[in-house]
């Protein structure tokens, strides 16, 4: 199915949405510079196929549940498997494909919600929630901010991630604050198995060849109280993305899928992939633990700036 792009000027800014599906941020463009930031679909695109690789979609829970299943405080969890055999996982979570409401609220603010009525959406998810996500303009920044707050009577286990989508043209570097021990995905079901393995450096510019796959599973790195952030320094422009995430942010996903496509998905996460499932404490794979009518904000920023 086809949906038509939401566009306001705001701010420095241009900004397209789709809150028919999964509140989704699909465009960002700056003005000044003229940069496409987020990877957006075309007009014609069945959307709902794969809504991941557009924009900025919200993941709850992030990435993949092996077998869709999980226990916590003596309650089985079994979410709908959307990925078939012989990966056989939930894949990103359970509001992705969900409607959104959205509201501007003044000029250069705009917000999306989404209240999950729990077990009545038979998912297997017995909590119900709701979600804010918060978009202020600036003119080279722009502030995201997203709440979730329990309204189920039990505490809920909070796992958060946005799969976003930044475009890539030929000739952008990147740069990361991501530790080199990758967490290593099985190849079949593409689950974390328990395994590291080392990769280069993350935080030296560098070039993707065309047809170069990049895929990494990686703690983010704070150094000197900085947050970590990505950075895309465009050939083009003299203008570079800063993208930047404080607390509870803590694992950075990375893929490109083929590395043919002019784009580099590089998507925070509160916890690791399949959290729940991997044998550790819970505060230690990410797990946010939210007792009945608490909420947990997570904020993050894109700043566009000049570069030498």
């Amino acid at each position: 199915m086809a949906f038509t792009i939401q566009t306001f000027e705001a701010g420095g800014f241009t900004a397209g949405f789709l809150p028919e599906a999964g509140g989704n941020m699909v465009r960002l463009r700056h003005n000044t510079s003229g940069v496409e930031i987020l990877r957006t679909p075309p007009e014609d695109f069945d959307y709902l196929t794969k809504p991941e690789i557009w924009g900025m979609p919200v993941l709850m829970p992030p990435n993949r549940i092996r077998d869709g299943r999980f226990e916590y405080q003596d309650r089985v969890y079994q979410l709908p498997v959307n990925e078939p055999a012989p990966r056989n996982n939930t894949l990103h979570g359970i509001i992705l494909h969900k409607p959104w409401q959205l509201n501007q609220l003044n000029s250069n603010t705009l917000e999306l919600s989404i209240d999950y009525p729990g077990a009545a959406a038979n998912e297997g998810w017995m909590h119900k929630f709701s979600t804010r996500l918060r978009y202020e303009f600036g003119e080279n920044t722009v502030q995201q901010q997203i709440e979730f707050t329990n309204q189920s009577d039990l505490t809920m286990p909070l796992m958060v991630g946005f799969h976003s989508a930044f475009c890539f043209p030929e000739g952008t570097m990147f740069y990361l604050d991501a530790s080199t021990e990758c967490r290593q995905l099985d190849d079949l079901r593409k689950i974390v198995n328990g395994q590291t393995v080392i990769l280069p450096d993350w935080q030296q510019f560098r070039t993707i060849r065309h047809g170069e796959r990049i895929l990494g599973h990686c703690a983010m790195l704070r150094s000197a109280g900085n947050d970590p952030e990505l950075i895309l320094r465009y050939s083009a422009s003299d203008y570079e993305m800063h993208y930047i995430l404080p607390e509870p942010w803590r694992e950075w996903v990375i893929w490109n899928n083929t590395g043919t496509e002019n784009f580099l998905c590089v998507e925070p996460q509160s916890c690791r992939i399949d959290a729940m499932n991997i044998g550790l404490p819970l505060n230690e794979a990410g797990v946010i633990e939210l007792a009945p009518g608490a909420s947990q904000k997570f904020s993050a920023r894109i700043e566009m700036r000049r570069h030498d």
